[in-house]
């Protein structure tokens, strides 16, 4: 009974019983009958799972389910394509792997400005652009300050604006970050700077990076920059490192 007096039921999973709860979803998808889409996001969090053996248990379940298709989707590219694309991995070769790319710039704009100009404004095609640049089209930074600016301005022309809903933007996160820096060592912070700064570094054991920003030597910063890319703070693209949170980046600059 609850406090009210009304009945409750609640459901809880013993450890004991994932593996017999496991099994018995799978059971129900094989036997259903029907053709069944079953999307799984952000499915790189299984690899950090203290129980051992997830990946290869959800494999021998799925590979034998032909009524079933699975969507597998993550942000954390590098750990999703470690699990797909590693031969030491349970999933490896199990999929068809696509990378999604940002919205084209036009069709990104039309979306944003139709809801401004739906209650009498609009929005600068020439400052969206700046705004689409600046995060290179990438969904989620584009959304928190369309949305903020949504919120704050009826017509946006000018990209003060826009500089001025980032500002507000990272002033919510601030103590966020700066919590953050407190965990890292100096050398992590003054990488993380550096690698701000430059948006994207090619080559940080470079003398000319480390003269460049006093960085103490190159064992170090491969040291620094393992620990980084662990806590996901910095992301390796083919063109090089990048701070991996955009808004922490802009951040990042302002120290």
């Amino acid at each position: 009974m609850g406090i009210t007096g009304s009945p409750t039921v609640s459901v809880s999973i013993e450890r004991s019983q994932a593996g017999h709860t496991i099994d018995s979803i799978f059971q129900y998808l094989k036997n259903c009958g029907k053709e069944v889409f079953f999307a799984i996001d952000e499915f790189q969090t299984i690899a950090e799972y203290r129980e051992k053996g997830t990946e290869a248990l959800l494999r021998s379940h799925i590979q034998f389910i032909h009524n079933t298709h699975f969507i597998f989707s993550g942000s954390r590219q590098h750990l999703m394509y470690e699990m797909f694309g590693s031969p030491k991995r349970p999933f490896y070769q199990s999929t068809a792997m696509m990378s999604l790319q940002p919205l084209h710039k036009e069709i990104y704009y039309d979306f944003a400005n139709r809801f401004f100009t739906n209650r009498g404004g609009g929005f600068s095609e020439q400052v969206f652009n700046g705004l689409y640049q600046l995060f290179d089209g990438y969904t989620w930074y584009m959304q928190s300050v369309l949305n903020r600016l949504y919120e704050q301005e009826k017509r946006v022309t000018d990209d003060s604006q826009v500089k001025e809903a980032i500002n507000t933007i990272l002033a919510d996160k601030a103590d966020q970050y700066a919590t953050l820096m407190s965990f890292l060592s100096v050398n992590q912070q003054r990488l993380l700077k550096a690698i701000a700064n430059e948006e994207k570094v090619a080559q940080p054991q470079s003398n000319s990076f480390l003269q460049h920003y006093e960085l103490t030597s190159a064992s170090s910063v491969r040291k620094a920059l393992t620990a980084l890319t662990d806590k996901d703070l910095v992301y390796h693209t083919t063109e090089g490192y990048i701070v991996y949170d955009r808004f922490f980046d802009l951040w990042l600059k302002r120290l």
